[in-house]
């Protein structure tokens, strides 16, 4: 509405007349008109929000529907639905090529997802079959594992991936293996070696005057030494100091 129409129309009205300049009546109306055209469009956006949020949930009832479908063939089975004729027709085929987007990245997490679980099955399955080793080639794997359920479902690429995870995890695990076994005869060359020391102590042949050069000429063929100087951590020569302070402070 305009200005001078609402003027004639409240020129009667005992709230209008309250306002005693025009001038002030005026901005009164033209701030009303403001918020109103606001609200208005607030809730014209609402409306059409509500028909592409309508007309998305018209495209997921239709069970049909993939990230590979065409518009020229859907469109029959929606033509009749309010759903679809609530919205402008130049939107119609852009919301359905967003929605197909949406569902092409929802085809494509969901084939991953199932991939993966895939991998993790097969990857279990290789623990219960002893034929499969650490020396096991691919081809042997392939022999092996070609009447295994899981592993015919899985594409060629998947089943690399699985087995070779776990050809991985048996190395580690036998490396792992290893490393332990190593650290346990390190320590206990090294617990032999200080009971050498204490022998030699306990036979006043090593005092905290003794040197190590001439230690080690004269037992250079101990086997508790020897042992020592082929692995990593504490030298036999550091242990041997760690004697002689404690010998010297004694």
């Amino acid at each position: 509405m305009k200005w001078n129409n609402v003027d004639k129309i409240l020129r009667n009205e005992k709230r209008y007349l309250a306002v005693s300049k025009i001038s002030d009546r005026k901005k009164l109306f033209n701030d009303f008109i403001s918020l109103n055209k606001k609200a208005e469009r607030n809730l014209a956006r609402s409306k059409l929000e509500k028909t592409r949020t309508d007309f998305v949930d018209m495209l997921k009832d239709f069970e049909n529907l993939t990230s590979d479908s065409k518009w020229s063939y859907c469109v029959h089975y929606f033509y009749m639905d309010p759903r679809y004729q609530n919205v402008d027709e130049k939107e119609r085929e852009n919301l359905f090529q967003d929605y197909l987007d949406e569902l092409w990245e929802f085809e494509k997490k969901r084939e991953r997802d199932e991939r993966e679980q895939m991998i993790v099955r097969m990857k279990e399955h290789l623990k219960e079959i002893p034929l499969i080793k650490i020396s096991t080639t691919w081809q042997q794997a392939c022999d092996i594992l070609q009447s295994n359920h899981v592993w015919q479902k899985m594409n060629e690429l998947d089943r690399l991936e699985a087995f070779g995870d776990y050809i991985l995890a048996l190395d580690k695990e036998q490396e792992d293996e290893r490393r332990k076994q190593e650290r346990r005869i390190e320590r206990i060359n090294r617990l032999q070696y200080r009971e050498f020391l204490d022998e030699c102590v306990a036979q006043d042949l090593l005092t905290f005057k003794t040197k190590w050069k001439k230690f080690v000429k004269d037992y250079q063929n101990e086997p508790r030494m020897y042992n020592l100087f082929k692995q990593y951590g504490s030298t036999p020569y550091e242990i041997f100091e760690d004697v002689r302070d404690e010998l010297r402070e004694r």
